[in-house]
């Protein structure tokens, strides 16, 4: 089990092999507007290395070139 800051967490728990990362950041900037949060400037590129690192560093992810189904303990990790 690893414990994952807020924002790791909540990109691991969104990763469902289905989405690019370009349509991610829109629901990510979707999510901004509808807390009536403001959008922060550097979203993308915070997105990006968060993403980076939860692939590359705690190995939790990865990236595909097109879409892929999810083992079954990966579609719900949090039962």
């Amino acid at each position: 089990m690893t414990t994952m800051e807020y924002w790791y967490q909540e990109m691991f728990l969104d990763a469902d092999g289905q989405k690019t990362i370009s349509e991610y950041l829109d629901i990510l900037i979707k999510q901004f507007e509808d807390s009536k949060m403001e959008i922060p400037i550097d979203l993308d590129k915070f997105m990006i290395e968060t993403l980076l690192s939860l692939k590359n560093d705690l190995k939790a992810i990865e990236f595909s070139n097109s879409p892929i189904e999810l083992k079954a303990e990966y579609k719900d990790p949090t039962s």
